[in-house]
């Protein structure tokens, strides 16, 4: 029953299907397409989901085939250390860059005013965003 379930005719599709749909919402985000296409952010975070969902069925599916990669030699096991590296190393330069649209989490409920910072930290986090509202 688990083998009919699980054919490998669907979930390499999927797989690729689900790769397909995250890579090209990624790249339109990078380039804030999410701001004029209201459902992108969502559908790619869901998609993303999916994704990892089919990845890891597909893997269970090819588990002897994936294992015979690190069988043959340390290329393999270099190219595994290298892709924790380079993604260690993404994720410090993003933590890195500090507060904005593509490091660290941006500005917090203090700038907004919605801890009781008065209109005044308000009104200063507003004008330094760009959007100042007449009084």
């Amino acid at each position: 029953m688990k083998r009919r379930m699980l054919k490998k005719s669907w979930v390499g599709p999927l797989t690729v299907a689900g790769f397909g749909l995250v890579a090209v919402s990624g790249v339109l985000m990078l380039f804030h397409a999410h701001r004029t296409l209201p459902g992108l952010k969502s559908m790619h975070e869901w998609m993303g989901l999916l994704f990892t969902v089919a990845a890891a069925l597909h893997l269970a599916l090819n588990w002897r085939a994936f294992l015979g990669y690190f069988r043959g030699g340390l290329h393999a096991w270099g190219i595994a250390a290298a892709v924790l590296v380079l993604g260690a190393g993404m994720m410090a330069l993003g933590a890195a860059k500090g507060p904005g649209p593509h490091g660290g989490p941006g500005p917090g409920p203090a700038m907004s005013g919605e801890m009781g910072g008065g209109p005044q930290v308000a009104a200063g986090a507003q004008h330094r965003r760009g959007r100042v509202t007449p009084q």
